[in-house]
């Protein structure tokens, strides 16, 4: 525990920035995920051919 508060206070800026893309992340995956899709579970007929 040796270090200066200039390494500690670098530390918790990238601790910080690594939560915050995170969260962003996060938060854009699930407002994707909520958009509506009509085609999410397509199925096709199969007409014997036709």
């Amino acid at each position: 525990m040796n270090k200066s508060p200039q390494q500690l206070g670098k530390g918790m800026i990238y601790v910080a920035w690594l939560l915050l893309l995170g969260l962003l992340f996060m938060f854009f995956n699930y407002m994707s995920e909520k958009q509506y899709n009509p085609n999410q579970n397509v199925t096709s007929n199969n007409n014997n051919g036709i």
